[in-house]
């Protein structure tokens, strides 16, 4: 055993001592390269830059759709069902599941208690949408939402009455909230919707999960219920001639609102997927109920994106090859006009071999200028767009992932591989001819 070790270390100093040794003809190899490629400046710029915006454009796609796709998915995990209004169930999915679309309608509660109790359900969270503050979606529901997506308290703490409200990490660094701020919602999700009376109040700011938890407004669903009858508490005021009629009137209103409370979701968990197959005929049998599956609908909607992003991948393929083709003309003609400056190194002792490799460690840097290029263009554009134009913050820009590593490590081997066909014509190349002809 000892022997063996001593025979593998002595291996290993050996293998470092020839690569040591080599390091002189590596760098001359790589300057020389580079010296070439930097006569060239202009046919470098130009390659790199097709390079740069072919592997730009499927990184851009590559990483947007993987990390959306993550997010979305992400967001879906402990939904199994949505009940809402009759209507587009996808708009009821885009609209209680990830908060980026108007609701369809409101819906009874007392339609949906049948479900709550059903025993192929294990969990049912109601959700009251409808008002926004600053952009950010104030939802209606209970603690068993959040914990959905495992969130924490990292200040103060849940809410409890109502009009408490806990607030998304977004939520609360783009509008610097804290502890005990008030503040009034608006009607709709636009910036300019009419402001309710009610205030509500900052009880607790959640720790970041990078998931749609962050960018909600999160209260008890009896905040939105009072909220929403306010309007009808000051029409019947206004209409009522005295005291006496004015309190009759106002418990009676009470009593028809708490009978007829309405919510606008009923996201569901189930215990069995039979509930899958089961469930959606009974719902949608129910006046005013429709039942939206997240997986199906999302699917749908992929494969609705997915043609135009399929285009694009096409449109990005089209000018790497463009890149690379350009590649090989431009090494092709340059060792036809390079013959005499290759038979000279030849009779000053260069091998055809150390040649070659000479020309393919040139397409080799032209893919690694191109590729470092694309990976500066595919981040910052990233950065860009989703900071100034889409505000988002849950995209991760500068994350390199392990896709974008083989991309980048593909498109180099091409590079070599493509100077590595015309660079094939050195072993053809008959010296005495070519200086014949420079004479």
């Amino acid at each position: 055993m000892q022997q063996q070790k001593s025979l593998k270390s002595l291996y290993q100093i050996v293998n470092y001592s020839d690569f040591i040794s080599q390091m002189p003809y590596i760098m001359n190899l790589l300057y020389l390269s580079y010296s070439y490629l930097k006569q060239n400046l202009l046919q470098t710029f130009v390659n790199s830059l097709l390079i740069a915006l072919g592997v730009g454009m499927i990184l851009l796609l590559l990483i947007t759709n993987q990390q959306v796709t993550d997010k979305f998915t992400k967001d879906l995990q402990g939904v199994n069902m949505v009940i809402g209004a009759k209507g587009s169930p996808l708009q009821i999915i885009l609209s209680a599941v990830y908060h980026i679309d108007f609701p369809t309608g409101n819906i009874q509660l007392k339609d949906v208690q049948t479900f709550q109790k059903h025993p192929l359900i294990a969990q049912t969270i109601p959700m009251g949408l409808g008002d926004s503050f600053q952009g950010f979606r104030i939802v209606g529901t209970t603690t068993d939402y959040p914990t959905l997506y495992n969130a924490k308290v990292a200040q103060g703490k849940w809410w409890a009455g109502s009009m408490e409200v806990s607030i998304g990490a977004e939520v609360a660094q783009r509008l610097q909230l804290k502890i005990g701020d008030e503040f009034a919602g608006s009607h709709g999700l636009a910036l300019d919707g009419e402001t309710h009376e009610h205030r509500y109040k900052v009880v607790g700011i959640l720790e970041q999960t990078n998931t749609v938890i962050d960018r909600l407004i999160l209260t008890a669903m009896e905040s939105i219920w009072e909220v929403h009858e306010e309007h009808a508490h000051e029409e019947e005021k206004a209409s009522t001639q005295n005291v006496h009629e004015e309190h009759d009137a106002h418990e009676e209103h009470t009593t028809e609102a708490n009978e007829d409370r309405q919510i606008t979701a009923l996201l569901l968990k189930f215990k069995s997927p039979m509930a899958a197959v089961m469930l959606p005929r009974q719902i949608n049998a129910t006046a005013n109920l429709q039942a939206a599956s997240p997986a199906v609908e999302m699917a749908r909607l992929f494969n609705l994106i997915g043609v135009g992003t399929e285009l694009l991948n096409g449109l990005a393929y089209l000018l790497i090859f463009i890149a690379l083709l350009s590649m090989f003309v431009v090494f092709y003609k340059a060792l036809q006009e390079r013959q005499y400056d290759l038979a000279l190194l030849r009779t000053l002792g260069a091998s055809p071999t150390k040649i070659l490799l000479m020309i393919v460690t040139e397409g080799l840097l032209l893919a690694t200028v191109g590729c470092f290029l694309a990976c500066l263009f595919t981040h910052t554009t990233l950065y860009v767009v989703t900071a100034y134009f889409l505000k988002i913050t849950w995209l991760q820009v500068w994350q390199i992932t392990d896709t974008e590593i083989w991309v980048l490590l593909l498109t180099i081997f091409l590079g070599g591989l493509v100077a590595l066909l015309p660079a094939l014509q050195v072993y053809r190349l008959q010296m005495t001819e070519v200086l014949k002809k420079r004479v």
